[in-house]
């Protein structure tokens, strides 16, 4: 109990430091991004006093009672919060403090998708058969976000051990409760995913302690989530200092009544009543957080921020970066298989090798075919349709140590999980300070689908939005041996990866080795050698460029066919070693240019002085895709419009 109120009172100076300082910086032109609890620490400190150690815990963006409920420094938080290489992320994560050893496994900065993140964190928990929970923490305004319902849904689907904390404290920044929530109470929620929702005052520690010990019981035992609405007040403002006010939104009258109910002093006196503590003792308690912040606010203030080689620095995006190795081919049998057959055969032999990984998406405990179910059943999990949450669950798994096969289906279906793709997934190392963390997670896309007739909803090729992501790895194989090799280099990769397939390849028949390989991440390789033109393209575009170079060669043209099969990190030495030899440059792609000038520009930056022509792009015109076989085929690139633009590219002259 005294620990718990020792916390509380420490947070409360902590809040009051963090406004100081924000105060005097704002007097510069400067400013923190920090969102005080003051008037909510109660909840997330009582909430964290009864978690394990090893248990895991995700806040958000009202996050300070959260790391000290859960016994971060404040050394460390203050330095961090102002961006100081001191700090608990080195200066990377700001107000987005993570810890490894406790559980913290990053605070996204938009609201909900911790609430994913924290999902997978109780997967693993629960694919490692232990009884490790996890507890998310958010206002009632994220309950509105697609992350929470899909989050909430699959953990109830799957009986995951989470609480859901909800600090009801009445805003949505500025906007009242009543303008975005049209029930009275969050809990009111859980009855859709047919787990407990229970209502607390979020200002009683004895209430919060007693439902929340029910809530962490329950969940250690299998029997699955609970959501806890916690009722509270902000009595700060969103984000930063008071100066200014109320903004409006509410009355200063309003805050006066709200103070009054400042549940510190009440537990003081609950405390003091019952003989728990003295009137001295809890003022030693005051001085004493006081000092202590006091001291972390002249650490944080006297020590350095980061160096720009610190902040540039990859091994802060990539864990175990390293020299990327050589392709070694094996030599030895072959067995003729398609792209899929050669896919899941690496799933299978490296979910044999490595009992963390799993597999999850919809539908695919039927597309992983019955042999897979049957070895690994538990680890072959279907998933109701929730991208964004798959993705972010996937997230939350690789980090707390396992390895992720998230499937997708087709490439269009990525864009519902942007955010969690693009700015959670690879930013998770970084702004956790690297070291320790690791997303080691693949993203199975099945690109394209055009030349199938299934519509423009189903038919993109976007792998190009995916491209300048940092943190993120893209591969695209375009053969059977191919798509083994770098699936199984995928899944022993420490980072997230992203890997495409066309829908087209899929039953294409290759040669495959018998003998273990594997396909390097960002090793190109040349298809077809060839002197007077590169011609870069990959995946389906592969077989057209190999037919087409065959009939220039009749022609008199020597053609050589780049397939660089990792699409980030380019193997830009390869390509600029190809171009240097051809003098000539044309993309080959089926998406509408995005890939191909990309390349195009790297290369006349790189190597402009050896160009003995324009850079050609040949790829899919920018329009939406046709709902039709015929209008999808008549649009797609073909290996004439090669062969034509290659043919005017030689009669260019310098």
């Amino acid at each position: 109990m005294i620990g718990i109120f020792r916390r509380i009172v420490l947070c409360r100076h902590f809040d009051e430091k963090i406004d100081e300082i924000d105060a005097e910086l704002r007097k510069k032109g400067e400013n923190l991004i920090q969102h005080a609890t003051t008037g909510q620490e109660v909840t997330p400190i009582t909430v964290c006093s009864l978690l394990r150690k090893d248990d895991y815990m995700q806040p958000y963006h009202r996050g300070w009672a959260t790391w000290i409920g859960r016994g971060l420094s404040v050394k460390e938080m203050m330095a961090e919060i102002l961006g100081k290489r001191t700090g608990k992320c080195l200066g990377m994560g700001g107000v987005h403090i993570a810890d490894y050893d406790l559980g913290i496994l990053g605070r996204p900065g938009k609201q909900g998708a911790h609430i994913g993140i924290g999902a997978g964190a109780a997967l693993a928990a629960k694919l490692r058969g232990t009884d490790r929970v996890n507890v998310n923490f958010h206002g009632e305004a994220a309950s509105n976000t697609g992350a929470f319902h899909e989050s909430m849904n699959l953990a109830a689907v799957l009986k995951l051990p989470m609480i859901e904390v909800v600090e009801f404290n009445g805003f949505q920044i500025s906007t009242p409760v009543s303008d975005f929530l049209p029930i009275s109470n969050v809990a009111d929620r859980a009855v859709a995913y047919g787990i407990p929702g229970v209502v607390v005052d979020g200002n009683d520690v004895f209430a919060v302690y007693e439902v929340a010990q029910e809530a962490i019981k329950r969940a250690r035992e299998g029997r699955g989530p609970t959501l806890i609405e916690a009722k509270t007040y902000r009595l700060g403002e969103h984000a930063g200092p008071d100066a200014g006010a109320y903004g409006g939104y509410r009355s200063k009258e309003e805050v006066d009544e709200a103070w009054k109910r400042d549940p510190i002093p009440r537990y003081r006196n609950q405390l003091i009543e019952m003989g728990v503590l003295t009137e001295a003792e809890a003022d030693r308690i005051d001085r004493e957080a006081r000092a202590e912040v006091e001291e972390a606010a002249r650490f944080a203030l006297e020590s350095r921020y980061p160096t720009y080689e610190e902040y540039v620095d990859e091994n802060m995006l990539y864990a175990d970066l390293g020299p990327i190795p050589a392709e070694v081919k094996p030599g030895g049998p072959t067995r003729e298989m398609t792209m899929g057959e050669a896919f899941f055969q690496a799933v299978d032999e490296e979910m044999a090798r490595d009992e963390t990984i799993f597999y999850l998406g919809q539908g695919i405990r039927w597309a992983a075919r019955n042999t897979l179910v049957k070895k690994y059943n538990r680890r072959i999990i279907n998933s109701p349709i929730s991208e964004e949450g798959e993705v972010l669950c996937g997230t939350g798994a690789a980090a707390a140590g396992m390895r992720s096969i998230v499937d997708l289906g087709v490439s269009d279906f990525t864009v519902r999980a942007f955010d969690a793709i693009y700015d959670e997934a690879p930013k998770l190392r970084s702004m956790g300070g690297g070291g320790r963390f690791k997303v080691p997670m693949v993203l199975v896309v099945s690109a394209s689908g055009i030349g199938i007739g299934i519509g423009s909803h189903h038919s993109q090729s976007l792998e190009y939005l995916y491209l300048r992501c940092p943190g993120l790895k893209v591969v695209y194989p375009s053969t059977p041996h191919d798509a083994k090799g770098l699936m199984k280099s995928a899944l022993r990769d420490s980072n997230p990866v992203m890997y495409f397939m066309h829908k087209l390849m899929v039953r294409r028949k290759g040669p495959v080795p018998e003998a273990e390989y594997t396909v390097p991440i960002g090793r190109a390789e040349v298809k077809r050698e060839g002197s007077d033109v590169t011609v870069f393209t990959y995946g389906c575009m592969v077989p057209s460029a190999l037919s087409a170079a065959a009939e220039l060669e009749k022609q008199g043209v020597s053609a050589e066919v780049f397939d660089p099969r990792t699409l980030h990190p380019l193997d830009k030495e390869s390509l600029f070693k190809s171009v240097r030899k051809t003098g000539r440059l044309v993309t080959f792609e089926e998406d509408n240019g995005g890939v191909g000038v990309a390349v195009a520009a790297l290369v006349a930056e790189e190597a402009f002085d050896v160009l003995k022509a324009p850079v050609r792009n040949i790829h899919y015109p920018n329009v939406t895709i046709p709902n039709c076989y015929y209008g999808e085929r008549l649009l797609l690139p073909k290996e004439a419009d090669l062969i034509r633009e290659v043919k005017e590219l030689m009669k260019y002259r310098r």
